[in-house]
Formats: structure tokens, C-alpha cells, sequence
């Protein structure tokens, strides 16, 4: 995704084509990667870090 900034035309889809339009002010994209055929140790990580961000969220100064 680096390659050629996919993740940043995903981000700017998401954030301004998406939520945007749908009047959501305040949005942040966040990429969970290795998600395939991982340990089972990786996707208790990525749930870790999935639960960090949902609950920091809002105090998050990117979102705001």
C-alpha cells in the first residue's frame, strides 16, 4: 500500500468522500495490517490495538 499511497487515497476516501458527506466531522482511518494466516498472538494484538483506538478515540487530537 506504500508503493504507490493507496493507504492515503483510502484515508482521503474515507475520511472526506465518506464521512464527509455524511456530515461526520471529525473521522481517523487506522490500518490493521498482517490480518491473514497470522499467530493467534498477532490478532489478539490487532484486537488490542482496535479496542485502544475505539476507547482513546475521543481524546485523540488528530480527531479533533
Amino acid at each position: 500500500m506504500h508503493k504507490r499511497n493507496y493507504g492515503q487515497s483510502i484515508t482521503n476516501l474515507l475520511n472526506v468522500g465518506i464521512a464527509g458527506y455524511c456530515g461526520v466531522s471529525q473521522s481517523r482511518v487506522e490500518f490493521l495490517y498482517e490480518t491473514l494466516e497470522a499467530k493467534p498472538e498477532h490478532y489478539e494484538a490487532l484486537l488490542n490495538q482496535a479496542h485502544y483506538l475505539g476507547v482513546n478515540y475521543a481524546n485523540d487530537p488528530s480527531t479533533l
